[in-house]
């Protein structure tokens, strides 16, 4: 059975980012801690990609020093 790679990658990407919410709180990431963790598991993203993952980090920017 053909196993289109790109659909494994992207779903592993969905995954990931659906994941990142809870990896925020539990380490109280910054965006540097998000991008080394996402690509560590999805390999580089696109630039829409990373507009997803900043779209999930965005609520959880309240530091005042930003």
């Amino acid at each position: 059975m053909y196993t289109n790679p790109c659909m494994i990658a992207m779903n592993s990407f969905y995954f990931y980012l659906q994941s990142l919410p809870q990896f925020i709180e539990e380490m109280d990431a910054d965006w540097c801690m998000i991008y080394d963790w996402m690509e560590n598991m999805c390999g580089p993203l696109t630039d829409t990609q990373w507009e997803e993952v900043e779209a999930v980090y965005n609520p959880y920017l309240n530091d005042s020093r930003y």
